[in-house]
């Protein structure tokens, strides 16, 4: 075996490591943004709920099942972040294309601040 062949492979099997590596980041950033959506569809329900249903049933009950809702969101976007700074810091080598994780950490916070004055809202007077 020549140096040249050795030298091609070494090239091939890093160009694919890489790969996996872009590929798996990609694969992060959607699980974060369907954990994201979820958590959305979580407080938008809760919202839905304390408003359309706010003269059907005992205004504790409705608004509690309203809070669950959105307290269940709120939370899926702290997971969504905790699963994928988790995730992301166990591969090796992180893209430089990625998005930058501070800016993922400051769009979570707004989302979950939102969710809880969202709470605000549901327990508040009429």
């Amino acid at each position: 075996m020549d140096d040249a062949a050795a030298k091609g492979r070494d090239a091939f099997s890093e160009t694919r490591a890489e790969s996996a590596s872009h590929r798996t980041l990609l694969a992060e950033q959607r699980t974060y943004s369907a954990w994201v959506r979820t958590a959305l569809a979580s407080t938008a329900t809760g919202f839905g709920i304390a408003r359309l249903m706010a003269e059907s049933g005992p205004a504790w009950l409705i608004r509690s099942l309203a809070a669950l809702f959105v307290l269940a969101g709120a939370s899926m976007f702290l997971l969504a972040f905790w699963a994928y700074r988790d995730a992301v810091s166990k591969v090796n080598e992180i893209p430089a294309s990625g998005v930058p994780l501070w800016i993922l950490a400051i769009l979570t916070l707004i989302l979950f601040i939102a969710a809880i004055i969202g709470l605000y809202l549901i327990f508040r007077p009429l």
